[in-house]
């Protein structure tokens, strides 16, 4: 199976404490990769912590929310459409 992806932003976090985001749902996939530290979304209503050497795949549609512990995080996300 072929797929045509379109990479529509990517953010490489290395210094600074993660960005809270309010719950919306997102209308691409995300990638988000955890290299050092640990993520802290909600998926709907279910939490989700992403630490170092995990990573998730969220599709389109998907409601999430991420909060921060103020604690530096590297890691690096992809939001892309696929066709």
């Amino acid at each position: 199976m072929k797929y045509n992806l379109h990479l529509l932003y990517t953010r490489h976090n290395k210094t600074t404490p993660p960005n809270a985001i309010e719950a919306r749902p997102i209308a691409y996939y995300e990638l988000t990769l955890v290299f050092k530290g640990t993520l802290y979304y909600s998926i709907g209503d279910t939490p989700l912590t992403i630490s170092a050497g995990e990573a998730v795949l969220l599709p389109p549609g998907t409601l999430r929310s991420r909060k921060t512990d103020g604690e530096v995080a590297n890691y690096l996300s992809f939001n892309f459409t696929a066709a």
